[in-house]
């Protein structure tokens, strides 16, 4: 049975960057996306479901993003992937300069929570860099190896962990699958052919 965490976590530090603060109808979903968000942050899955909650996260962290870029050069001779991270990259961190909205609170007590380790706590959440990373790395995949439905699996799969960790809210996943998908579709239809090399 899930059970709410009453443990204390552990808070974003203060920045000394200004926060936005949303109004309107942006406030309104703003409100829904984080109450929907801290039901999920508060979930108790335990460890052996984290084991699987953990693997995107792994995937689409400074161990495995240069591990498939090291892949994609190599094995499918082809600079695609790298392209359309460091564009979706840009735009993120543009982004995240523009919205300053702060990160949720980290789920630091949970497991297998190995994110406090592997991010930055202090910067803005909006939009997560990981569900950006898992589109684009799905859309590559798809596009090179034709798995789609198999490949598109892993952009919710790495959302959900980003809020279960407490790293980011709902929104912030969604926005970040956005952009990483929208690049790379755009990059793999329009400059595959020139992005190809026979270096190696």
């Amino acid at each position: 049975m899930l059970a709410s965490s009453k443990q204390t976590k552990q808070s974003m530090p203060n920045s000394p960057l200004k926060k936005t603060k949303f109004s309107g109808v942006l406030g309104r979903l703003d409100e829904i996306d984080r109450s929907i968000s801290q039901r999920i942050a508060d979930l108790e899955l335990g460890a052996c479901i984290e084991l699987f909650i953990v693997i995107p996260t792994l995937m689409f962290s400074p161990i495995g993003i240069p591990i498939f870029i090291v892949l994609s050069i190599f094995w499918f001779k082809s600079f695609v992937f790298v392209v359309s991270m460091v564009l979706g990259l840009i735009f993120s961190e543009g982004i995240k300069a523009m919205s300053c909205r702060p990160r949720p609170s980290l789920q630091a007590h949970k497991p297998l929570n190995i994110t406090q380790h592997l991010m930055k706590i202090d910067s803005f959440s909006m939009p997560s860099g990981d569900a950006l990373q898992s589109a684009v790395f799905a859309v590559v995949v798809a596009y090179h190896l034709q798995l789609t439905q198999l490949a598109y699996v892993l952009i919710p799969w790495a959302a959900f962990g980003r809020v279960y960790w407490g790293n980011h809210w709902i929104g912030d996943t969604v926005v970040g699958a956005f952009i990483g998908s929208f690049v790379s579709f755009v990059i793999c239809f329009n400059f595959d052919s020139i992005l190809i090399h026979n270096l190696f």
